[in-house]
C-alpha cells in the first residue's frame, strides 16, 4: 500500500562515506514511531538483514528466537539476540512507500544500524 512518507532530515555525508558518488549509508524512519535510523546498503549480504539491539531496545520491538549462527568477515562470531517477531515497516529516504523488513537482531554492530 502507498503511504505518504514523513519528511526525513537531510544526510550530510563526507567523501569517506561515498562510493562512486553513491551513498552507502541512508536514513530511515520507523513507521508509526519517532525513531530515526541509519542503514548501510549492503548488496553483498548473503544471509539476513541485521539490526543492532541498541536500536531495537529503546523502541521496544519484540524478538523471537533465531537459531542461527553468524560470523563476521574476519571469522569472529556475531552474537544473534533473535529475529524481530513482526515485520518492521520503515520509510527509506528516496522511496515513496514503506518497506517491510524482518531483520535479525545482533549485538555489537560497528554502527547501531
Amino acid at each position: 500500500p502507498s503511504v505518504n512518507p514523513p519528511p526525513l532530515p537531510q544526510i550530510h555525508q563526507t567523501d569517506s562515506y561515498e562510493v562512486a558518488s553513491n551513498k552507502i549509508f541512508i536514513q530511515f524512519k520507523v513507521y508509526k514511531k519517532t525513531a530515526l535510523g541509519t542503514a548501510l546498503l549492503d548488496t553483498g549480504n548473503l544471509t539476513h538483514s541485521l539490526i543492532d539491539e541498541r536500536f531495537v531496545r529503546p523502541i521496544e520491538l519484540k524478538l523471537a528466537p533465531a537459531p542461527i549462527q553468524l560470523k563476521a568477515i574476519n571469522d569472529t562470531p556475531v552474537s544473534v539476540k533473535g529475529i524481530l517477531k513482526d515485520s518492521l515497516r520503515i520509510f527509506v529516504e528516496g522511496i515513496n512507500q514503506f518497506v517491510s523488513i524482518q531483520p535479525l537482531v545482533v549485538e555489537g554492530l560497528s554502527f547501531p544500524l
